[in-house]
């Protein structure tokens, strides 16, 4: 075993780790479309997290997007009509589609000063 000096911060580099079984299921391929819903405010207050990963049939609305979520998160119910809907740092109207892989936010208003 070869002894190192540990002299300004030096330390051995670990050998690279194989993939675990949850990081080779994350790397499996989705017959739908997946996209990442980003909620902020009240809405990720009611939801109970921030963000999530959420397979939507191809081609999907974002109205479609809202009707999942809210199945999913019936506690949104109230604030899901009054939030804006951003895709990829764009807001998007209800009937924009929403393509594979984006980013999708849920804005609802906020009052502030």
């Amino acid at each position: 075993m070869r002894r190192y000096r540990r002299r300004r911060g030096f330390l051995p580099r670990a050998p690279p780790l194989a993939p675990t079984g949850a990081a080779k299921r994350a790397r499996r391929c989705y017959a739908d479309d997946v996209v990442t819903v980003l909620y902020f405010a009240a809405a990720r207050e009611k939801a109970g997290l921030s963000s999530e990963r959420l397979a939507l049939p191809p081609d999907a609305s974002v109205a479609e997007l809202l009707a999942a979520v809210q199945a999913r998160h019936p506690a949104l119910t109230e604030v899901l009509p009054r939030c804006r809907v951003a895709i990829d740092q764009s807001f998007a109207a209800a009937d924009a589609r929403v393509p594979e892989g984006a980013e999708v936010a849920l804005i609802p208003p906020v009052a502030g000063g």
